[in-house]
């Protein structure tokens, strides 16, 4: 075993400490490149048990790699929320950080997820993701984008940048370079399609089409209220036209409050300014 991998293994052994991330980081740097030149993937199992396959080429997956988690805490906090047999929608599944985790909890209990996934790259990696956990019988993969009309849109690929097998991507309009189109559809045309009419939780990570999804799903949450989590980054919501407080308008139209995540105390708290720049919120049903 390299000096990369025995200090990465020992990163997910080790209890979270302030500074660990950073440190992560920095040792990812100074020896990655060599760890990359041999073989860029690392098959670990996280701190929760379940089993990834992370592409060192990838600095977000590299140092999940050397914390053996990602997302954890908020996504614990989510879970606790809902019902343990919860129909979760995981909306930009990526290669599973989230779906994995997500089908361990609530597919035992008689829940499901729905892995919204239309990257073929990243489509391969999260199957593989699936399989080698055993959650196969609790997680649906959806190979199509989720926006407000339907159609094709074009896709940016962040691997086309750091040479990686998959990884982030993101929807494009107008005249922004794109690498693969996708088929789109609207959320209430997919749930009507495939009777779903039950939703607990509605996780979106879409590099700032969350709202062009929020907007093609209004007749879908009116009937089910689910929870909805979001990453509402500013860059990606603002290559969309879009701003923070659309996100808020949105909400208070549909009938939710808005809470955010803070990190330090572990938990969602009232959100009692909009403004820019607030990230991870969570949307709930006034009723």
């Amino acid at each position: 075993m390299s000096l990369y991998d025995r200090l990465a293994a020992l990163g997910r052994a080790t209890p979270n400490f302030r500074g660990k991330g950073s440190l992560a980081r920095a040792l990812h740097r100074r020896l990655g490149p060599a760890a990359v030149a041999r073989d860029p993937l690392r098959e670990v199992t996280m701190r929760d048990g379940s089993r990834a396959r992370w592409d060192l080429r990838d600095e977000a997956e590299a140092l999940a790699c050397w914390l053996g988690e990602a997302d954890d805490a908020v996504r614990d906090a989510l879970l606790a929320m809902v019902r343990p047999d919860a129909v979760v929608l995981d909306v930009g599944a990526n290669v599973g950080w989230w779906t994995v985790p997500l089908a361990r909890r609530v597919g035992p209990r008689g829940g499901r997820v729905v892995a919204f996934e239309p990257v073929p790259a990243n489509r391969a990696r999260l199957e593989w993701a699936i399989a080698a956990n055993g959650v196969q019988g609790h997680v649906e993969v959806a190979p199509v984008a989720l926006g407000e009309q339907p159609g094709e849109l074009g896709m940016w690929l962040k691997s086309e940048e750091t040479g990686a097998g998959s990884g982030t991507a993101a929807l494009v309009t107008g005249a922004g370079p794109s690498h693969l189109t996708v088929p789109v559809v609207r959320l209430d045309d997919w749930a009507a399609d495939h009777a779903v009419t039950r939703c607990d939780l509605m996780k979106l990570d879409i590099e700032g089409a969350e709202l062009l999804m929020l907007r093609g799903a209004e007749r879908f949450v009116a009937r089910t209220r689910p929870l909805i989590f979001g990453e509402f980054e500013a860059y990606w919501l603002s290559t969309f036209g879009a701003t923070f407080r659309d996100v808020a308008a949105w909400a208070g139209r549909n009938g939710y409050a808005m809470r955010r995540w803070d990190s330090r105390g572990g938990a969602f708290v009232a959100l009692e300014e909009v403004r820019e720049g607030i990230q991870d919120v969570l949307l709930v049903p006034r009723t």
